[in-house]
């Protein structure tokens, strides 16, 4: 054995010099205690009787009684049955709890389809009203941003409202940022090919502002006649069906959170709709 003093250098300092020294000495110790085991081993293998033999002087502690022979044999088999059962009951409470919690997010996840299908349901059908309005193609394009900022000021889901001729171009808008993205403009030219409502996408604006773009044509309804398009932007962090929609995907007693979203044409996922805007990707 060997005393290290490190004096006031502290328990680090003294570690730091014990384990280099004790590695150093650890192949000498190791070969010193081989041959010093090794000849004695040989020479009873060679000579057996020469080994000193080993005489009982007491019996085992198992073997003192009965009572202790039942005391070995029956607290390592209760103390594993015991094991055995905590392990079982732990494993079917947890299998139950999350069967529980998976068929709860799955109740959970299809009144969310519900509510993002009503959400749809609700922008088309005021879109699909305010293009009835003739004063989008009969008026001129100031009296039409006027009647746009009224429609959006009169209704809680749209947040801006634009309208376009039939060559694409920006006729009127209810206010904020025109520039289209690159969806809306391919919605633009599919409901100026197709004459048709087209099918409402998910678009970032500037400032990294996700917001439901809708967009459905304006026609004369004596004749048919398609004479534009009209675009409904809603922002998603202000919607008020979007707001329900999060709050029914929040836990009772703040034990999770519950996020909206959106599959990509990458095949890749990201977040459209969270109780913390900071992780909205």
């Amino acid at each position: 054995s060997v005393l290290a003093s490190t004096g006031d250098a502290g328990l680090l300092a003294g570690l730091d010099y014990a384990v280099p020294l004790t590695g150093a000495h650890l192949v000498a110790l190791l070969l010193e205690t081989m041959l010093a085991v090794i000849p004695f081993q040989l020479l009873y293998l060679v000579l057996p009787r020469v080994r000193p033999a080993r005489v009982p002087r007491r019996p085992a502690p198992y073997a003192r009684s009965l009572y202790s022979r039942l005391l070995f044999l029956f607290v390592p088999l209760i103390l594993l049955v015991t094991v055995l059962l905590l392990y079982a009951v732990t494993t079917t409470t947890l299998t139950v709890a999350t069967a529980q919690v998976v068929a709860e997010m799955e109740r959970t996840g299809s009144n969310t389809a519900e509510y993002i299908t009503y959400l749809i349901a609700i922008g088309e059908g005021q879109l699909d009203t305010f293009a009835g309005d003739v004063a989008l193609w009969r008026e001129s394009p100031s009296a039409v941003e006027i009647r746009l900022k009224a429609h959006v000021q009169s209704s809680a889901f749209f947040n801006q409202l634009m309208f376009f001729g039939l060559d694409g171009e920006l006729l009127a808008a209810s206010g904020g940022d025109v520039e289209l993205t690159i969806r809306e403009e391919r919605l633009l030219q599919n409901a100026l090919n197709q004459g048709v409502r087209q099918r409402p996408t998910l678009t970032t604006l500037p400032e990294d502002r996700l917001a439901f773009a809708f967009m459905t044509p304006v026609e004369d309804a004596a004749t048919g006649e398609q004479l534009g398009v009209l675009l409904g932007r809603t922002y998603l962090n202000v919607n008020p069906v979007m707001n329900q929609i999060l709050e029914s995907l929040q836990w009772v007693g703040e034990r999770g959170e519950g996020f909206v979203v959106e599959h990509q044409e990458t095949e890749t996922w990201r977040i459209v709709a969270h109780p913390d805007p900071d992780l909205i990707l």
